[in-house]
């Protein structure tokens, strides 16, 4: 598969830095795909000199499974990175369920030249509960059959300087990366999922100044990590 046809099977989030030196830099991509969170990993050799035992060992959350591509080892690629060349390698990450604070950690570490001993860096990337939140595309009856099965709920009032429901439906879709159903007179409601699975359905209506946000999911853990997180991007 040529490079290009590989790009557009993905949604490319942003690109960030993720350790570097003088010789080698480490950056990563962050993928939403429908059922999966894939970090696309480069590695750049800045040296006109080759790298040897190029190895990158990954530490994923215990709440995720991690399936990574051309890997020596569950979590670990070994390379050989030639003078002034760069390597790409991809992580799917992937899993039902979550935790409040995410963190993937990671190691790279490469030998120099004629040297033995190996020089290490130590990194790490937070996930966030929009990296693993899907938009579920339905209806407002779908919305409706789904919210009687949704057993797991929290309710939350948050002090909002969103001034109406259309400045909310925004922020849901572009910062907790789910569906905005419908604007039904003072109330909204949107939807999505966790990783395809879980389901999480949002009820809100906007109050003086004050967000009433109902949470319904059916899974008391998404329920919970929505209820933490909601108010950092809905204030």
């Amino acid at each position: 598969m040529c490079v290009l046809t590989w790009l557009f099977n993905f949604i490319f989030v942003f690109l960030q830095d993720v350790c570097a030196d003088l010789a080698v830099r480490a950056t990563a991509h962050r993928v939403w795909q429908p059922d999966a969170l894939v970090f696309v990993f480069y590695l750049f050799n800045q040296r006109s000199s080759a790298l040897n035992d190029v190895t990158t060992q990954l530490e994923p959350p215990s709440c995720l499974q991690a399936q990574l591509t051309n890997a020596s080892s569950p979590c670990i690629w070994k390379d050989q990175l030639e003078a002034s060349s760069m390597i790409r390698h991809t992580v799917s990450l992937t899993g039902k369920t979550l935790a409040k604070t995410m963190l993937m950690r990671g190691e790279l570490s490469y030998r120099e030249g004629s040297s033995l001993a190996p020089k290490r860096q130590f990194f790490s990337i937070t996930i966030q509960l929009p990296d693993l939140l899907r938009p579920l595309l339905v209806n407002t009856q779908d919305f409706g059959a789904r919210w009687g099965s949704a057993t797991q709920e929290h309710k939350l009032k948050i002090t909002t300087s969103m001034s109406n429901l259309g400045n909310y439906m925004e922020r849901v879709k572009s910062k907790l990366n789910v569906h905005p159903v419908e604007i039904i007179g003072q109330e909204a409601i949107a939807a999505g999922t966790l990783l395809g699975g879980p389901v999480c359905l949002l009820h809100a209506k906007l109050v003086s100044g004050t967000l009433e946000l109902w949470v319904k999911t059916t899974s008391s853990l998404l329920a919970e990590c929505v209820s933490h997180f909601a108010p950092t991007v809905l204030h």
